[in-house]
């Protein structure tokens, strides 16, 4: 009897840790959402959400990147972007991947004065050695 009751200890300790990953990658999702909101509070909200938890930031770095995509191919050369897309940028660039490195260096060829200034920015502040080349020039 001893045994089954262990055995069902586990069988529900592993279904509660599977309920836990599912919420997890949810709330990520939701917060990726968020993210895109054309609200700037929300925007702002989820992206200081994103900045508590690194792993969780780092799991959805990709969707950010194209979301900070979108977002920079819709302003004008003349536009200032809002703040949330230099908070996403800044996001972006803690990640420290090569895929973050590469977006924000592809920012530097931008037509808006304001955009490529962040990325220098988000460049410089995490140390992103790679940029020295593109901004030599």
């Amino acid at each position: 009897m001893g045994t089954l009751r262990i055995f069902s200890l586990v069988v529900f300790l592993m279904a509660a840790l599977s309920t836990v990953d599912a919420w997890a990658a949810g709330a990520a999702t939701r917060l990726v959402r968020m993210v895109g909101s054309p609200r700037e509070t929300i925007r702002l909200q989820a992206i200081e959400s994103l900045r508590l938890d690194q792993d969780v930031c780092a799991s959805v770095n990709d969707d950010l990147i194209r979301i900070a995509k979108l977002e920079s191919g819709r302003l004008a050369p003349d536009s200032i972007p809002r703040p949330s897309f230099t908070e996403l940028l800044d996001l972006i660039g803690r990640t420290g991947s090569a895929e973050s490195e590469n977006f924000l260096i592809s920012l530097l060829d931008s037509s808006n004065h304001e955009v490529v200034m962040a990325a220098t920015q988000v460049l410089g502040k995490h140390q992103m050695i790679a940029a020295l080349d593109e901004l030599k020039k």
